[in-house]
């Protein structure tokens, strides 16, 4: 009877330290994923949400800074969705809001 409860605590200790276990391997990767670097399609995708617009928007929003053309935000436009290059007048105006603190470039809420 004696090692019956013995084997009951030991069970309850493994059950125990699996759960710390679990928890402190969970704490260590939620610290690193808050961490984490969003690349620059994801704050764009953020941005047109915070505006409540799409991303072409934000190319012809972008491209007026520049003083370029609209059919060079089209051209752009379409590279960017087959080969995900992103023009330097967009990640400059991605820049200009995160600077002013509208964006963060390294936690977007995800929903």
């Amino acid at each position: 009877m004696v090692e019956s409860i013995i084997i009951q605590w030991e069970t309850v200790a493994w059950f125990l330290g699996a759960a710390v276990f679990i928890d402190i391997v969970w704490r260590i990767d939620r610290y690193f994923f808050s961490k984490k670097r969003f690349s620059e399609e994801e704050n764009l995708s953020f941005l047109s949400r915070v505006l409540n617009t799409s991303e072409y928007n934000i190319f012809k929003l972008s491209s007026e800074k520049w003083h370029i053309g609209n059919p060079q935000v089209d051209d752009d436009f379409k590279d960017y969705l087959k080969a995900g290059r992103m023009p330097h007048y967009v990640r400059d105006y991605i820049r200009s809001f995160q600077k002013n603190g509208q964006i963060t470039g390294s936690k977007p809420i995800r929903e």
